[in-house]
């Protein structure tokens, strides 16, 4: 009964500004260093997308099976 979640009902839309993808690409590698030793991607072989989300579902077991609330943005 500790099951958490979220999932989510978004718009999403490509990011052409390459300097926003450049900025999103050294995110991922703050986030993940790991993976910056790996080869990076050019940019022409990969597609970044914005995500807008429009209704979130907060999954909380904790507060009985199967409970969830839902946020409306």
């Amino acid at each position: 009964m500790t099951i958490t979640g979220l999932s989510m009902a978004a718009l999403a839309q490509p990011v052409t500004d390459q300097s926003e993808v450049a900025k999103a690409m050294n995110l991922l590698g703050t986030r993940y260093p790991e993976y910056m030793s790996l080869p990076m991607p050019k940019s022409e072989e990969i597609a970044v997308y914005r995500v807008m989300p429009k209704v979130i579902s907060v999954l909380d077991y904790s507060k009985g099976f199967g409970h969830s609330d839902l946020v409306t943005v």
